[in-house]
């Protein structure tokens, strides 16, 4: 290939790569905006939309044994037989959703950043997916067993997110449980996407009386109980700092590698830890088991004993500049060679 050619391509990829990191940074500062905007809209409610008694009455009204019918739709019978066996009485909303079931095989999603997506409605049950990867398939599939349509406030759920009009309450917690789910149900622990949500969500468990009374929650949409059982523990402002971090790192899934995601993790991790020791001091062996999991990071490990640590933050066209500079020489590599070992790119995406 001509180097006037490579030249040109390459510098259609150097501003393709600025534009999207541009374009990432801008829409996530954007939407962190809105989300804060709506739990605020939400706050004198309990940062709910709906309220239990209106999520019990809906979901009262839905038959708890709707027949299914697998045709068109076999990908998914596995994973609803293993739901039928760890759910009992909560497998309502995954059987009434898999009753109109639609599932596609849609490679066009990918332009959307997703691998897989599930479109729930009043009459309505869509799974797209790209390829059939278990971790995909899992992930939609516990998103279809947890999804209910309120026709009469107007309001959809899922699992713990609520929605209505525009506003979105709970995308952050929403996700990150329904992926530790997904690791611990469908793909034998292995933990896929949302890796930092997990990690909270994984430490917020702990505040429950066990993994059920958690997960019966999310399967009836009860986002309102599941609020109720946290302000045992914390202050109405602490609650409202986990929501909106858990939905800020919600956001920073779409910036890789970004150094604020990864502080944010530890300083929530280093709040859970905070709160569940001032609740349990007078059982230190369960505060120290606690602790253990917050350690697992090594930035809560650091906050928590109070030392200072800063994150390096990288200037995102210094990471532009480094990458095509690799570039550069592995293609001169190619073409003229070099006994030098080529120095590797300071990421990884």
């Amino acid at each position: 290939m001509p180097v006037k050619n490579i030249s040109s391509l390459l510098g259609t990829l150097i501003c393709t790569y600025g534009a999207l990191t541009l374009y990432n940074y801008i829409r996530t500062k954007k939407k962190m905006k809105t989300r804060l905007e709506h739990i605020n809209k939400y706050e004198n409610q309990g940062y709910v939309i709906a309220n239990s008694s209106q999520i019990s009455n809906r979901y009262n009204s839905i038959p708890l044994n709707k027949p299914i019918d697998y045709r068109g739709k076999e990908l998914v019978r596995p994973y609803m037989e293993q739901l039928e066996k760890a759910l009992g009485n909560d497998i309502r909303l995954a059987k009434n959703n898999c009753a109109i079931l639609q599932v596609k095989h849609s490679p066009e999603i990918l332009k959307t950043g997703a691998s897989g997506l599930y479109f729930g409605g009043e009459n309505t049950s869509i799974i797209k997916y790209v390829n059939t990867n278990s971790s995909i398939i899992g992930h939609e599939v516990l998103h279809m067993a947890s999804f209910m349509y309120d026709p009469t406030t107007k309001t959809s759920m899922h699992g713990f997110m609520q929605q209505k009009d525009k506003a979105i309450i709970a995308t952050g917690l929403n996700e990150g449980y329904t992926e530790l789910l997904n690791a611990r149900l469908f793909n034998n622990g292995t933990v896929h996407s949302y890796k930092r949500l997990v990690r909270i969500v994984r430490l917020l468990e702990e505040f429950f009386p066990t993994p059920q009374t958690l997960s019966h929650y999310y399967f009836t949409c009860d986002l309102p109980a599941c609020l109720q059982n946290l302000r045992q523990y914390c202050t109405n402002e602490e609650l409202k700092e986990i929501l909106y971090g858990l939905d800020k790192l919600y956001e920073y899934s779409y910036v890789p590698k970004s150094p604020a995601a990864i502080s944010l993790e530890a300083k929530l991790a280093a709040k859970l830890y905070n709160i569940y020791a001032r609740n349990f001091a007078s059982q230190p062996d369960k505060v120290e088991a606690f602790k253990q999991k917050v350690c697992e990071n090594k930035l809560a490990a650091v906050a928590i004993d109070n030392k200072k640590h800063t994150v390096q933050r990288t200037n995102p066209f210094k990471r532009i500049k480094t990458f095509f500079q690799n570039g550069f020489r592995k293609i001169k590599n190619f073409f003229v060679g070099n006994s030098q070992p080529t120095p590797q790119p300071a990421y990884s995406r």
